[in-house]
């Protein structure tokens, strides 16, 4: 994942390049964080839906499943 490196280091002056580096390495672990929450949200409601469709009558919340 060198190219967004690769890329501040050309598009930026070099007195720009450290605070350039650091908003991308901070975008890339929000981005990260943010992504990895909202799909373990679509797979635990999948996964609910999924579970009642199969077994019809299951007592199937979020919180018993955690």
């Amino acid at each position: 994942m060198q190219q967004p490196m690769v890329a501040v280091q050309t598009a930026l002056s070099i007195d720009d390049v450290p605070v350039g580096m650091s908003v991308v390495v901070c975008m890339r672990t929000l981005g990260a964080a943010v992504f990895v929450s909202a799909a373990q949200s679509v797979f635990q409601n999948r996964l609910i839906k999924g579970l009642q469709a199969a077994i019809p009558g299951g007592n199937f919340k979020t919180s018993s499943l955690l």
